[in-house]
């Protein structure tokens, strides 16, 4: 069961993006995502941004 929102409890930042883009963020191909993902791991984590190996033991 959620927790209702106390009313003084201000919406943050990235809960205002979401909500202004969720429409459209909803209509992506699998591509499109694909590629979108990409592009935030190259501003995330630079250019050489490859997902690591998970370790084995």
């Amino acid at each position: 069961m959620k927790v209702a929102r106390t009313p003084t409890e201000r919406k943050s930042s990235g809960t205002l993006i979401v909500e202004k883009y969720r429409h459209r963020m909803n209509k992506l191909t699998a591509a499109e995502r694909e590629r979108l993902l990409e592009r935030a791991m190259q501003l995330a984590y630079g250019d050489a941004a490859q997902p690591t190996a998970t370790r084995r033991r």
